[in-house]
This record gives structure tokens, C-alpha cells and sequence, in this order.
């Protein structure tokens, strides 16, 4: 709890001061991760109006899950990249910090039957209908990704909360084109110039 709702920055400075082995460190990071993957604000993908900075989608909560599995599993083989990956998770969900929905209730998402629900969303990967490649393959590496974090740590804290998330990931719309926000963006910047 001490992570929660914490900038990347004084997220990093409380992880780097942590007398908690990397490991251990991990598993605290990657449930603040799981929480805010769960909460993402929905709305922040279809504002038109706010600055560059302000650009989130799914994609940009997804990304502290891949990421922390990835770095998990080289840090393991590599002891030394612990300190780079674990500050790395804190730069994500920190970045991440200002665009949560608090009211979003972990039990409306909650997977009762993991196995099956892992099963039946790996069955629909293969016949996704998704237009772009790109969240198709996204898709792909998020769902293998928690897979292999609940394979690694079956029994973690965070297993409901990410599983949750994904749950609401993949009930929920994923906003793609943003001609009307990429248009006021570049108007404010082009303005700066002038």
C-alpha cells in the first residue's frame, strides 16, 4: 500500500531505500501493477482536449504487466538488471498514477474459475477478429505474459487482482484512432512554434 497512487519518482526513491530482497520487492511492485492495470480510467482514452502528456490507453496499462514479466525473467538469469527492472516498474505504474478509476470494483470483474477463464481467452486468441495486427499480437503477449506470472507464483497475493484486470481488459473497448485529439495536439504545438 505504501506504492499506491505514488509518481515515478517518489515511487523509485521508496523502492531504492526497500531492505526487501529483489524478489520480494518484485512481487510488491507487480501487485501495484496488477491494481492499476485493474483501474485504468476508461475515459482518459477518449478525451480529445488534453495535452500529449495526458495520452493513455489500454495499452499504456498493459505494458507494466508485459514488462515486469519480461523483466522478471531476465532478472532471475541476471541478478544485476534487478535494480534497473524493479525502478522500471515504479516508472510505469507511477506514469500511470494520475490516470486511475478508484471506483472501479474488483469484484463486477472477478474470475472465479482461473483455469478456464486463462483456457477460454488463449481459445480466443486464434479467432480474435481484431482489424490491427497490432492489438491482436498485444492481446497475445498480455494474456501469455499473466499466464506465466500466475505459472511462476500460483499462489500471490495478486492473482484475483490480475486476473480481474485482464477480465476487464478484454470486456472493455480499446480506442484506436484519435484524429480529433492528434489534430488539437498538433495545433498546440505547431502554436508554440508561432
Amino acid at each position: 500500500d505504501d506504492f499506491e497512487g505514488l509518481g515515478a519518482d517518489r515511487a523509485m526513491a521508496l523502492a531504492a531505500s526497500s531492505d526487501q530482497t529483489p524478489n520480494d520487492l518484485y512481487h510488491v511492485l507487480f501487485e501495484v501493477s496488477c491494481r492499476s492495470f485493474l483501474r485504468f480510467d476508461l475515459d482518459c482514452q477518449h478525451q480529445t482536449d488534453k495535452p500529449v502528456s495526458h495520452n493513455r490507453t489500454w495499452l499504456s496499462f498493459t505494458h507494466e504487466i508485459t514488462f515486469a514479466n519480461a523483466a522478471r525473467q531476465l532478472a532471475t538469469r541476471y541478478p544485476e538488471l534487478w535494480p534497473n527492472a524493479l525502478l522500471q516498474m515504479c516508472c510505469f505504474f507511477g506514469r500511470n498514477a494520475n490516470f486511475l478509476d478508484h471506483s472501479v470494483n474488483m469484484a463486477a470483474w472477478e474470475v472465479t474459475e482461473p483455469e478456464q477463464f486463462l483456457g477460454n481467452t488463449f481459445d480466443s486468441l486464434y479467432d480474435h477478429g481484431r482489424f490491427e495486427y497490432i492489438v491482436a499480437a498485444h492481446l497475445v503477449k498480455t494474456a501469455t505474459a499473466i499466464s506465466s506470472e500466475i505459472e511462476n507464483a500460483p499462489d500471490a497475493s495478486w492473482t484475483p487482482t490480475l486476473l480481474a484486470a485482464l477480465n476487464r481488459f478484454l470486456q472493455s473497448p480499446v480506442k484506436r484512432r484519435h484524429p480529433a485529439r492528434s489534430i488539437r495536439q498538433a495545433l498546440a504545438f505547431v502554436a508554440v512554434e508561432d
